[in-house]
């Protein structure tokens, strides 16, 4: 509405700002699991690396871009304690909740590298999308360690359940 003498509004708009701005730059268009990790399959990957995912996949990025690919790959099985797989742990709704969180392995992230943006950008976008990872792992009960990799890859979540720390990156 009019605030002053000789100020006249110019349009009105039943639309929220927030839902309008949102629908004009796609802000809820997220690309499918499939997408940013081929092949995925929740039964082949560990519990705790598919809720990282599904956590990863609604992380922010520039433009809306998500240029972030993951892949799983499980512990060998010599590497594994005796019953590690299926350990359950703590889930988040307290001491009597627990979540399987399914066997020890690693997650990489990489960048996709088509495009013309840059590698900084892009790096920095994916570390946005493995903080939200780490954050889905964890509340599996599953706690890792970063350790960064050289270009295309940026990192590799390295998780080892059964009450041991994972290695140093």
């Amino acid at each position: 509405m009019p605030s002053g003498i000789g100020e006249l509004p110019v349009a009105l708009s039943p639309v929220p700002a927030a839902e309008w701005a949102a629908a004009i730059v796609g802000a809820h268009k997220r690309k499918p699991l499939e997408e940013i990790a081929p092949g995925f399959d929740p039964e082949s990957w560990s519990a705790w690396a598919a809720e990282g995912l599904r956590l990863a996949r609604v992380a922010p990025s520039a433009v809306n871009r998500q240029p972030w690919r993951f892949e799983f790959e499980p512990a060998p099985a010599a590497a594994a304690p005796a019953g590690e797989a299926g350990t359950l742990e703590p889930g988040p709704g307290g001491a009597g909740a627990t979540r399987e969180c399914g066997a020890a392995g690693t997650v990489t992230i990489s960048t996709v590298t088509r495009g013309l943006e840059g590698n900084i950008s892009r790096r920095l976008d994916c570390g946005i999308a493995m903080l939200h990872f780490e954050v889905g792992a964890q509340l599996m009960g599953a706690a890792g360690r970063w350790e960064l990799l050289e270009a295309p890859a940026v990192a590799r979540y390295n998780v080892s359940l059964g009450g041991s720390e994972p290695p140093a990156g």
